[in-house]
């Protein structure tokens, strides 16, 4: 298929563009290199133009997670018993202590 996507922005008064790209696709095609490049006429994909709605209203809610290591508290989950909810990590050999930035579990 080699049809020209045109992508627009969806506005009722935009069905005269398709009509008149479907009524002047016999001009185009007197021109053989032109008939080559639009062997047929191009297809209109609308995209749905902005409304109030999607200005104000987040499509999802930022999470609020503590950082650390947690069960996830599945109840077909075998390894929540073994997991030590700490935000902390040492290294037995340097004696270093490392502080866990991000929220992991054992999901």
């Amino acid at each position: 298929m080699n049809r020209v996507p045109i992508v627009v922005t969806y506005n009722p008064q935009l069905n005269i563009i398709r009509k008149i790209a479907r009524d002047l696709q016999p001009m185009l095609h007197t021109d053989t290199r032109l008939k080559q490049i639009f062997p047929e006429p191009p297809l209109f994909f609308y995209r749905q133009p902005p409304n109030l709605r999607k200005m104000i209203v987040r499509s999802d809610l930022p999470k609020t997670t503590k950082a650390g290591t947690f069960p996830c508290n599945s109840n077909r989950c075998e390894t929540c018993k073994y997991i030590l909810c700490k935000g902390q990590f040492a290294i037995p050999n340097t004696q270093k202590v490392y502080t866990i930035l991000v929220h992991y579990s054992c999901a």
